[in-house]
């Protein structure tokens, strides 16, 4: 017989106080009205991530030095919206940059790519992965090559002095939100490049970088996410990402978080698994409207092909049983 238990409130409250202040002490929430209405008071500003004036210098160091950029992107939906975000912001700042990525067969994190980066590149930035991948760096690194690591996941205690780290979870990291997703520190990131040199381009992509929380399940208890998530639903740009949206017939006026989820997430997804995750990238990195419905289309089809298979195999699996 399954035993019951209350669940530990994260807050006090008193026995009478309504279901809702309770609800909301339950999971921690202090102020109902601000966790409703997120504002940009919530935002933290990033210069509270470790590291980001030194990434910021060496980025700009070698634009100036006309070297090209490589970024390498993860396997999976925030991989490839992040991967698109600082690749944008790169070409508008006119840099010479290239996008590489492995496939879901491959694995994650820069230790399954390294038969993929040119001894010769001098800058590598990888995004949403490699934190932890201290060895891939020690080599990458004695062939002279700068690397950078964007990322959001946990820190597993391994000093890593050959790359330059931004990521919230590192130690004596002073940055106060640590479920942001690798879309938003590649966000931040940019807001920085854009203080450096007087550009705006940064908030061309909050779209991208608010959706990228719902596409990595980051939580939207964190005021700082909730903020950003409900800006980026009301400000979709992204060519790639409202044509999807236009053939999935999903209204962006109306468009909520269940709608990404449960609608754009899983066409990305599924041509993930089919280990085509260029088209995920190029969903979001194209300007043009031709390829960009092409790509939207592959991405739809490959969708209703993984819920076909999947609704075969559980007729044979139940047939079976």
């Amino acid at each position: 017989m399954k035993k019951w238990r209350q669940r530990e409130p994260a807050l006090p409250y008193d026995e009478n106080d309504t279901i809702t202040k309770k609800l909301a002490c339950i999971y921690g929430i202090s102020d109902i009205d601000e966790f409703l209405n997120p504002s940009v008071r919530n935002i933290h500003h990033y210069s509270l991530l470790k590291n980001l004036e030194e990434v910021v210098n060496l980025i700009l160091l070698h634009i100036s030095k006309d070297h090209e950029i490589i970024i390498f992107a993860d396997i999976d939906h925030d991989g490839a919206l992040s991967g698109a975000i600082m690749y944008r912001y790169l070409r508008y700042l006119s840099a010479k940059v290239r996008i590489i990525h492995k496939q879901r067969r491959d694995g994650h994190g820069l230790n399954t790519a390294e038969d993929v980066i040119d001894p010769n590149t001098r800058l590598l930035v990888a995004i949403d992965s490699s934190t932890n991948d201290v060895d891939s760096c020690e080599r990458i690194r004695a062939n002279g090559t700068n690397i950078i690591i964007i990322d959001h996941h946990k820190w597993e205690g391994k000093d890593n002095t050959h790359a330059l780290i931004v990521n919230p979870q590192m130690p004596d990291c002073d940055y106060p939100n640590h479920e942001l997703s690798g879309g938003m520190v590649a966000y931040k990131v940019c807001q920085a490049l854009d203080d450096y040199t007087g550009g705006d381009y940064a908030e061309e992509m909050v779209d991208m970088a608010g959706l990228s929380l719902l596409a990595d399940s980051m939580s939207a208890l964190e005021p700082e996410n909730r903020y950003y998530i409900d800006l980026a639903l009301k400000n979709v740009k992204n060519l790639g990402l409202k044509t999807l949206l236009n053939e999935l017939k999903v209204d962006t006026n109306t468009m909520d978080s269940n709608k990404f989820v449960y609608s754009v997430s899983p066409c990305v997804s599924a041509i993930t698994r089919k280990n085509e995750f260029e088209k995920a990238i190029g969903l979001y990195i194209s300007d043009d409207p031709i390829e960009c419905l092409e790509i939207a289309k592959e991405l739809i089809n490959a969708n209703k092909e993984r819920k076909i298979k999947q609704k075969q195999s559980y007729q044979t699996n139940t047939t079976s049983n």
